[in-house]
């Protein structure tokens, strides 16, 4: 419903706030039209007949009404745009720029067959143990842009919260979807400025296939299930979920 008002609320201020050069002279015009219009109606409620020289002012009406028209226009845009970073913010990381729990959740459950993954950054901590959080925060960074590049335009991507992320990519399947969680394993590096140390990070995780829609919490419990069991295996490896109790190297349409 949120994101549905927001095109509305889009589609109405395309047709109100000027964007380009040429839409500014066009939108005077049409409100000075405006303007006039309506002083000349008042005129008729007040006298009983409009003043004929009513419509002749109607270039003044334009240049009196341009410096209030322009300015409300500008006022209009500036809001529009605050109101974008807004709602860009509240379904954002604001640490990497992706979108968060919330946000993702939301997305995960208007989609139908794909494959979800969770990923979970391997031995993290000692990250922040030995560099500290400053430098734990750009190696968070470094892996998210790590996996927005590893996959396509239309996956969605999201921090879950601390060191865990999660990827839903709509109709992959079978050898598709597993050279995605072979990328996606190998994570990134980051060379940390001070020391010039080169810190190498993987991932492991937990991916589960479906051909039918089903509701976000058996799909992230079911993701979550194998994501334990890739870092029960030894990290740095993708799982795919099968079952309760029955996991594989590879998605269950690419099994033999």
């Amino acid at each position: 419903m949120v994101f549905r008002t927001g095109r509305n609320m889009d589609s109405l201020l395309a047709r109100v706030v000027p964007r380009l050069w040429w839409h500014w002279p066009l939108s005077l015009l049409l409100w000075g039209g405006i303007a006039t219009l309506v002083a000349h109606f008042v005129d008729i409620m007040i006298y009983g007949e409009p003043d004929q020289t009513i419509l002749l002012s109607f270039p003044e009406t334009v240049l009196t009404a341009a410096p209030l028209v322009i300015f409300a226009l500008l006022l209009v845009r500036h809001a529009n745009q605050l109101r974008h970073e807004a709602m860009f913010m509240a379904s954002h990381d604001p640490l990497t720029g992706l979108l968060n729990r919330r946000a993702f959740l939301a997305e995960l459950g208007n989609q139908q067959g794909g494959a979800l993954y969770m990923l979970d950054l391997d031995h993290f901590k000692q990250v922040n143990d030995t560099y500290g959080h400053l430098v734990g925060d750009d190696v968070l960074c470094v892996v998210a842009a790590a996996m927005t590049t590893a996959v396509r335009s239309g996956d969605i991507v999201g921090r879950l919260g601390g060191e865990e992320f999660a990827i839903f990519a709509p109709g992959l399947h079978g050898d598709a979807a597993h050279a995605l969680g072979e990328r996606l394993v190998q994570g990134a590096q980051h060379v940390e400025p001070f020391s010039n140390s080169v810190i190498r990070v993987t991932i492991s995780v937990g991916g589960y296939w479906t051909d039918r829609g089903v509701d976000t919490t058996t799909l992230l419990r079911k993701a979550d299930h194998a994501l334990y069991e890739a870092k029960a295996a030894g990290r740095a490896r993708i799982v795919w979920y099968v079952s309760e109790s029955a996991f594989a190297a590879r998605p269950p349409s690419a099994v033999a």
